[in-house]
């Protein structure tokens, strides 16, 4: 082997360890989890299962089995209020009446009704809405993980 060879070799794995050091500060700077993002999206999907089926609920006949089951979710989910007490007792059950006032009752209310009537955020990150419906999925899929995106 010759030194230009040599040379050539060197330059090729600095090369490479340049390309690999990269991508690995880019993925840093993401904060992206590869091992993550399939489970990531699963409980996604799974939010956006029970979020659709209680748009739908009011459109089914009485007798589908989406509104069975989102009947019975909501029963489960009233449940869980025995497990509080306090403050968070009074928090839980206005993001249970906000899932019934916007998905269930015969007519349904706007957030901004529902926020005016409850009290509540019902847009941005404290949007008792989302957190109410991603409960209802952790109960739903047993995905206790959920509770907390």
């Amino acid at each position: 082997m010759t030194d230009d060879n040599w040379e050539e070799i060197v330059g090729i794995a600095v090369a490479k360890a340049k390309e690999m050091a990269r991508e690995s500060a880019v993925m840093r700077a993401k904060k992206e989890k590869p091992e993550n993002t399939k489970l990531d999206n699963e409980r996604r999907q799974r939010i956006e299962i029970i979020r659709k089926g209680l748009e739908r609920y009011r459109e089914e006949p009485e007798e589908s089995n989406i509104r069975k089951y989102i009947n019975w979710l909501l029963e489960e989910h009233s449940e869980l209020q025995k497990c509080f007490t306090g403050s968070e007792k009074e928090e839980f059950k206005k993001r249970h009446n906000t899932i019934v006032l916007r998905y269930i009752i015969a007519t349904p209310m706007s957030r901004c009704q529902i926020g005016k009537r409850l009290g509540t955020n019902c847009y941005g990150k404290e949007n008792i809405i989302e957190k109410g419906i991603r409960e209802m999925a952790a109960l739903a899929f047993w995905d206790w993980e959920l509770w907390d995106m």
